[in-house]
């Protein structure tokens, strides 16, 4: 059986052939890594200009694009993650997925930037950091570690709680 079979007798994946096509992937992963390069292009650009200037315009100018890639960032990964995992498994769905890989990248990311952290204070090249901004990274580290695990169990229950076999007496009130 190939794919256009399977999907002419599968209800479920032939409701999501709007979204899960080869042409819908790939644009909108285009256009993803599209803003996800922009952004890293004017960032870069903003802050080699702010490195040789003596005012904040530059400053001002890579908050405000990075606060509005924020927001793309957090969308955009979202529905990634969807896509990349729907397309393996078109019967897969899931309401977290985005908030667990984004807590997931959090953790690592600030995990990533402690040890990057510990191992240049150790060889002196970071004189002015000091035990609170580490003690301050790992609360963030702790803090992000608990919303995944959150997530994480949230998504658990959700599917344990599917599967539970239903019988008709223990959910009705019998005199």
């Amino acid at each position: 059986m190939d794919g256009s079979e399977v999907v002419a007798h599968d209800k479920l994946i032939q409701g999501k052939t709007g979204w899960l096509n080869i042409w819908g992937f790939l644009i909108r992963g285009l256009v993803f890594i599209a803003g996800w390069s922009l952004y890293r292009y004017y960032a870069r650009k903003f802050s080699i200009a702010q490195d040789k200037a003596n005012d904040n315009k530059n400053f001002k100018k890579t908050f405000r694009i990075s606060a509005a890639f924020l927001v793309f960032f957090i969308y955009t990964e979202s529905v990634m993650s969807w896509d990349w995992i729907m397309s393996v498994d078109p019967h897969w769905f899931s309401t977290l997925f985005g908030w667990y890989v984004l807590a997931g990248m959090l953790v690592c990311g600030i995990t990533v930037i402690a040890l990057i952290t510990i191992y240049l204070k150790s060889i002196g090249l970071l004189p002015k950091v000091n035990d609170s901004h580490l003690h301050d990274l790992a609360k963030f580290m702790f803090g992000f570690s608990i919303f995944w695990t959150y997530l994480w169990f949230s998504q658990f229950m959700l599917i344990w709680y599917s599967n539970i076999p239903r019988r008709g007496h223990v959910f009705c009130n019998t005199y």
